[in-house]
């Protein structure tokens, strides 16, 4: 377990990144997701798995595309049943909104 304390340490350090980096809750579930590939596949080397920063960027620019279109979506249905009275209240103003 020192092992896995001087690897964050290393990652902070060499990053120069807050400690608090190694409690964030993405970081955790990537690790964590390499857990789960190492316990089903075997041990491999995390380079070649890994997507470099390009990769990374159009992945954030399809997902936001994707999400963009989805929120959209939702402000132009009409209303739904909904579990929170502000969002139905929120819901309703958008939809009885006339062009101008």
């Amino acid at each position: 377990m020192a092992d896995v304390k001087r690897k964050e340490v290393a990652y902070c350090i060499y990053g120069y990144l807050s400690f608090r980096s190694v409690e964030h809750a993405g970081l955790r579930d990537l690790l964590q997701t390499f857990a789960n590939l190492g316990a089903k596949y075997g041990k491999f080397d995390v380079n070649e798995v890994l997507f470099g920063r390009n990769a990374v960027t159009r992945e954030t620019m399809r997902m936001s595309t994707e999400l963009k279109a989805r929120f959209k979506e939702v402000l132009t249905s009409p209303v739904r049943t909904t579990r929170s009275l502000s969002v139905w209240i929120c819901t309703l103003t958008i939809t009885e909104r006339k062009p101008t």
